[in-house]
């Protein structure tokens, strides 16, 4: 069993009231440390915990143990145990309306496979800027707000 150090991005928490709601962290599975504390500190900008792993198996745990907390998974397609979309697909079996963000710096994992028969799930290749990383969160967080409902204009 391989053992990892805490980091200091293993799980940090925003200090004010999220825009999220109840659902209000995002899970990064990730194994490179350094773009883990980047994507957490601009999530945490942007009103969401973080929860950070660095491999598959990691990640399916953290999402069990969060489920109910989990606003959006952004994963890296090539993980040291696991494709990341293989993984986001298992998590989509406990809970298919979670919004998944995928990223790759290789055209091989482009074709997210059966991940696409459902909504709100994008592809960010690498490298990215911080400013699309957000764009993609955002367009996210709004597909997977439920829509307000018709205002009758008194016609029955």
């Amino acid at each position: 069993m391989d053992f990892h150090p805490p980091s200091p991005f293993a799980t940090s928490a925003i200090s004010s009231t999220s825009p999220w709601g109840s659902r209000d962290t995002a899970l990064v599975i990730e194994d490179n440390e350094g773009i883990a504390g980047l994507l957490t500190l601009l999530l945490n900008k942007s009103g969401l915990r973080t929860v950070w792993a660095q491999s598959g198996q990691e990640a399916l745990d953290q999402c069990a143990a969060r489920r109910e907390s989990i606003a959006l998974v952004i994963a890296d397609c090539r993980l040291p145990d696991a494709d990341g979309r293989e993984i986001c697909r298992q998590m989509r079996e406990h809970l298919p309306d979670l919004p998944l963000l995928l990223s790759s710096g290789s055209v091989d994992f482009m074709n997210l496979g059966p991940l696409t028969s459902g909504r709100l799930v994008r592809f960010m290749p690498k490298p990215y800027t911080p400013a699309e990383m957000l764009a993609h969160v955002r367009k996210l967080h709004a597909e997977a707000m439920p829509a307000p409902a018709a205002i009758s204009a008194g016609f029955v």
